[in-house]
């Protein structure tokens, strides 16, 4: 198992200075943020290894926290197969990553399970995103590996029902669930002016009610949280995506926000190239509630 942690000063790594989705280098980052730790389970070539140390960059530049230390002692195999076993105190996030079969070619693209959460605040604390071996190639081919990545890791970091359902941040229907949050909401009036139903409205397509985990894609359009990827979508991290994570008990870095709106749902492709993405959230075989050693 390889072992890679990500903080702030090393971002030589990759060669160059941070930037987001359109290229443009990303402010310098806070004196107090979030540490991600990614720990592989599998073999990624050093090209896709780059591509997740992107993702955890730009979302360390966009969560400004320390969630704390986490006395961290589980079994093998207790979230999910391959897991090891823990026994150490751990800063912030522990994020496993693998690249294994799930369900053959053009079924679960990946997916994500959250499973230690913060007593304090019910951030997660450990989690895992898994990508199929069967589509990683064929992804990446097309340049949609690293949105993928970057829309898994928001679901690792709380971007999730697990995390916000328990926090009563959601309401509504099956037909119409949405994201109560304070901070999603102004930023959601603020970009999408004018939307005359509940706000923020979450996906009403996968009928999952407010366990729903995605943005609803007829109103957002091309954003990075909504529940397909399409060729040609640039997937923008907006400041409304922020706003939940702010809701949630982050302390967020507005300026690392992509321009949104890009432009409207009906001006990129759909059909058969659509990838969905309402089944990348997967519950955990168990899921720990562990007490932080240090704020």
């Amino acid at each position: 198992m390889r072992r890679l942690r990500y903080f702030l000063a090393v971002l030589p790594l990759l060669g160059c200075g941070a930037s987001d989705s359109t290229g443009v280098s990303l402010p310098p980052p806070p004196p107090t943020q979030l540490a991600i730790d990614v720990r592989y389970l599998s073999e990624l070539s050093a090209q896709q290894q780059a591509v997740v140390a992107a993702a955890a960059d730009k979302w360390m530049h966009a969560l400004v926290i320390d969630l704390g230390a986490f006395q961290l002692s589980s079994p093998s195999g207790e979230c999910f197969a391959d897991e090891p076993a823990l026994r150490e105190t751990h800063d912030n996030l522990l994020l496993f990553v693998s690249v294994a079969p799930i369900d053959g070619q053009h079924g679960v693209i990946a997916y994500t399970q959250i499973c230690q959460q913060s007593a304090r605040d019910s951030l997660p604390t450990v989690s895992h995103i898994r990508i199929d071996a069967d589509d990683i190639d064929s992804i990446e081919v097309k340049g949609l590996l690293p949105s993928i990545v970057t829309h898994e890791m928001a679901h690792a970091l709380g971007f999730n029902p697990q995390v916000y359902a328990q926090k009563r941040l959601v309401e509504g229907s099956v037909s119409d669930p949405y994201f109560t949050g304070s901070a999603a909401r102004t930023e959601f009036g603020q970009k999408i002016p004018g939307y005359g139903g509940n706000s923020v409205p979450l996906e009403n397509l996968d009928q999952l009610g407010t366990q729903s985990s995605h943005w609803r894609w007829s109103v957002f359009g091309d954003e990075l949280m909504i529940s397909s990827i399409l060729p040609g979508y640039r997937y923008p991290l907006s400041t409304i995506t922020l706003g939940l994570f702010r809701d949630i008990g982050y302390n967020v870095n507005m300026s690392v926000a992509d321009p949104y709106p890009i432009y409207s749902i009906m001006a990129g492709p759909t059909g058969e190239l659509r990838i969905p993405l309402g089944n990348d959230i997967v519950a955990a075989r168990t899921s720990r509630i562990v007490t932080p050693v240090r704020r």
